[in-house]
């Protein structure tokens, strides 16, 4: 048996997991757990050492990378589906066999995010003006 093998309860040789992967591991289940806890449990570290690997601005680093490229997947996947939500909304609204609680409910939920985007574009305008007459005093 070499040094950086183990042997289990049942006589399997397993190689030991290095510290990077369960960094990396550890990396993973926060992504996809409800809690710090949860994911500590799933990587099989203890919280200590979860607590350590939080601490360590590499790690911090790799997880806030992570997390960007997770959420940017995410956002792309929505925009996909944004079409196809629509299409069905519009569907329920036309549908004669759609009971009206039904078309008014599709017809609510299409103005409301249609005011919500409103809004948001409104605050990214404002928020583009802002950053224009800032860099402007900056450069006076």
């Amino acid at each position: 048996m070499r040094p950086s093998e183990t042997i289990t309860e049942r006589g399997d040789i397993l190689a030991k997991t290095s510290t990077e992967q369960k960094k990396q591991m550890y990396l993973e289940c926060l992504l996809t757990s409800s809690s710090q806890k949860e994911a500590y449990q799933k990587a099989h570290i203890a919280k200590a050492t979860a607590m350590r690997y939080q601490k360590d601005p590499d790690f911090q680093k790799q997880y806030k990378e992570m997390r960007r490229r997770s959420m940017e997947f995410t956002g792309n996947r929505l925009r996909e589906l944004t079409s196809k939500a629509v299409d069905t909304l519009s569907d329920v609204m036309d549908d004669p066999e759609a009971t009206p609680t039904e078309q008014t409910r599709a017809a609510k939920i299409v103005l409301d995010s249609a005011f919500q985007v409103a809004n948001q574009q409104d605050i990214l305008d404002r928020l583009d003006k802002l950053e224009s007459e800032a860099a402007e005093q900056d450069e006076s």
